[in-house]
């Protein structure tokens, strides 16, 4: 039986009937689609929304526990604790200030440009007994500024420290050009220390040590990591100063016991807490700049890591060390990947080095420990006639007790060598390397220190 073909307006009439059931069909699964994806949009913006109100959370709550605890975490909270650290008529900033302004300037530096130490001639002060072909240069020097020299060691005799004008609201941006000022009459102090000393003058020499120990002394209030750092450095040009003159000047029992006194007399570790607290208001401006809601988790982090370093001062060295170190490692991880870098962004910017600023406060401690030693022997040769053998004849009448070097928590290393005190702290590089290392200026060694006037003294700290 024969079939009929479908007219074509019947099969016109059936498409056009199946097209809106097509269309409705497309339409449907497209809003599908942007429903779900703006479903999942809304999801996401509202786990982001969630994870922020939490971390603001946390950040709220850790910066209301600081408060509580009488920490800062504002630059005009921390410039109230900067100026209750010292009482105002023991501040002797402005000495230390109008003395060390002279020690800059085209006049200055045209003078001090031949010499060592406040120059640029690479020459090393000349050990006391030895040729110094400046000597006279250097003293006409001096004197041109000895107004400013006496005003140093009026600070001095003031006990030196002090507090110095600060703009804590610039945060990270704030200018300390004090620093490198008192840096300048630290210096000018050694050149006087060495000009004394070749001049046969063991009074003068002290003198001036004393004075350059109080210009560390006057940067003791400082809270960021430069000041500290340059406080440390400064200590350490007077303890090199000390172990480069001792085996070449006479020094009274009395003057060296005075030296020792300096050394005992500082706490570098408190320092760098202060130093830790000052970084983390500055930073916490740099995250009220980039948005602070918006960079909660990342501030979050920030707060954690810093507070760990913090709460680690309140142990020995090491315990410090290896706390930054982990710290570091941690804020490595975390800003491993490109969403890690992003999602942490401001931490990775300004966190700061503590692991290289506390091994170089620590180094520095051991540094005065082996100073301390070797005044210690110097003293009981005056008294015995002969050097002891070891560290335990010098308790307790030249050490109070027996020092420890407090980047390992082991007792200062000494023994005698063609019969002369060696003594040593195992340095930055965190070895013991037996007593080798700056004897032969390598400062990836040992920290050396010897009463050998023949052997070479430690390098110049500048």
């Amino acid at each position: 039986m024969s079939q009929i073909p479908p007219s074509p307006t019947s099969s016109s009439a059936a498409a056009a009937a199946e097209t809106p059931r097509s269309r409705r069909g497309t339409t449907g699964c497209l809003l599908g689609c942007i429903t779900f994806a703006a479903a999942l949009v809304i999801g996401l913006v509202i786990a982001v929304a969630v994870v922020v109100l939490g971390a603001q959370k946390r950040v709220d709550a850790q910066l209301d526990e600081l408060r509580a605890s009488g920490t800062p975490v504002t630059a005009q909270e921390l410039e109230t604790r900067y100026l209750l650290s010292l009482d105002e008529e023991q501040n002797t900033a402005e000495l230390w200030i109008a003395a060390c302004a002279q020690f800059e300037g085209v006049e200055y530096t045209a003078l001090a440009e031949p010499l060592p130490v406040v120059g640029t001639s690479p020459a090393e002060l000349p050990p006391p007994g030895t040729p110094w072909d400046q000597l006279e240069q250097a003293e006409a020097f001096l004197q041109k500024y000895q107004p400013a020299m006496q005003m140093l060691h009026q600070a001095a005799e003031r006990g030196g420290s002090a507090l110095f004008p600060h703009e804590f609201s610039q945060g990270f941006a704030m200018q300390l050009p004090f620093l490198q000022q008192v840096r300048n009459g630290g210096r000018m102090l050694k050149l006087e220390a060495y000009v004394h000393a070749h001049r046969g003058n063991a009074e003068g020499a002290t003198d001036s040590l004393v004075t350059m120990w109080a210009a560390s002394r006057a940067l003791e209030h400082e809270n960021s990591l430069v000041g500290q750092l340059v406080r440390h450095a400064l200590e350490s040009m007077v303890v090199h100063a000390t172990l480069e003159l001792l085996p070449q000047v006479d020094f009274t029992d009395e003057q060296l016991a005075d030296l020792q006194e300096l050394f005992r007399d500082a706490n570098l570790k408190d320092g760098f807490r202060e130093a830790v607290i000052g970084e983390r208001v500055a930073a916490i401006m740099a995250f009220e700049e980039h948005g602070l809601k918006p960079r909660a988790e990342d501030l979050e982090l920030y707060l954690q890591l810093t507070q760990q370093v913090i709460e680690s001062t309140h142990q020995p060295w090491p315990v410090v060390i290896q706390t930054c170190h982990g710290v570091e490692a941690e804020l490595t991880q975390k800003t491993s990947s490109q969403i890690g870098k992003m999602r942490y962004m401001v931490t990775a910017t300004v966190y700061p080095a503590t692991s290289q600023a506390a091994t170089a406060m620590a180094a520095g401690e051991g540094q005065r420990a082996v100073a301390d030693v070797l005044l210690a022997a110097q003293r009981y040769h005056l008294a015995k006639g002969e050097y002891p053998r070891h560290l335990e004849e010098m308790v307790p009448d030249f050490l109070p007790t027996i020092p420890y070097d407090p980047l390992d928590g082991q007792l200062i290393r000494y023994e005698l060598r063609q019969g002369f005190p060696v003594a040593w702290s195992i340095g930055i590089d965190l070895e013991d390397d037996g007593g080798k290392g700056q004897l032969a200026n390598d400062r990836t060694l040992d920290f050396v220190g010897t009463l050998n006037p023949t052997e070479s003294a430690p390098p110049q700290d500048e």
